[in-house]
């Protein structure tokens, strides 16, 4: 009988303490935090700044050696014209001599020489340059004239650019959320940068010329870089 009371008191002990502990960690709980969370977009357009463009030059015949010549002046000519321009020479550089051979295929296999060649890529900054750069090879004896691409050269300033804007967007929604809840939005607790899109080097064309124009018109579009973010604001 001692033994059943004395179970029954440590039991009744034991329970106290059990509730005891449970308010105290409910009292001590901090409240559910309130907050919206919201992604937002930011676009930022520019017109490229940067051309690149390739120039192949390239013989075929039996003399090796003499064409390889005559490439050699080509190129010396189409060097001092993109230096006439003032472009810097590390932004001008020439490929080595390839050299392959020239078969004619019917009515049978035969080879009938050996084809040379030569590029020369330029990077130039500045559309009115391209522009002027593009004629001025074009009137050389060019085999092939490759306008390569279109890029910004200030990259960064377009990225952050674009950035402050997602950032914008996310609050712009998050406080059309916060207004519709009846809800005063809050400062931002968690921000993240969820990347975005970066333009990539952009075909250049030249478009035909028109009946009054003096020469061929070359255009550019616009290039975009996006950013995107994910932020969760408090609301009250």
């Amino acid at each position: 009988m001692k033994t059943l009371t004395t179970k029954l008191l440590l039991t009744g002990i034991l329970a106290s303490m059990l509730a005891v502990l449970s308010g105290c960690q409910i009292e001590s709980a901090p409240p559910a935090s309130r907050y919206v969370e919201v992604r937002g977009i930011g676009e930022v357009t520019a017109t490229p700044d940067r051309f690149q463009l390739r120039a192949s030059f390239e013989l075929t015949g039996q003399d090796v050696s003499a064409m390889k010549q005559q490439l050699d002046r080509q190129l010396a000519t189409a060097l001092g014209e993109m230096s006439a321009l003032g472009i810097d020479e590390r932004h001008v550089q020439a490929s080595n001599l390839r050299i392959q051979p020239e078969w004619q295929w019917q009515p049978e296999r035969k080879l009938i020489g050996q084809r040379v060649s030569r590029d020369l890529d330029v990077t130039v900054d500045g559309f009115d340059t391209y522009a002027e750069a593009l004629e001025r090879l074009s009137a050389l004896d060019v085999s092939a004239l490759h306008q390569s691409a279109a890029l910004v050269r200030d990259l960064t300033e377009l990225q952050n650019q674009a950035l402050i804007l997602a950032v914008a967007d996310a609050r712009h929604k998050a406080q059309i959320l916060a207004t519709a809840a009846d809800r005063e939005l809050g400062g931002a607790s968690i921000i993240i940068e969820e990347g975005g899109q970066m333009p990539g080097p952009m075909p250049m064309r030249a478009m035909a010329a028109e009946a009054h124009s003096d020469g061929p018109a070359y255009t550019v579009g616009e290039t975009t870089v996006q950013s995107r973010v994910q932020i969760r604001f408090e609301i009250h």
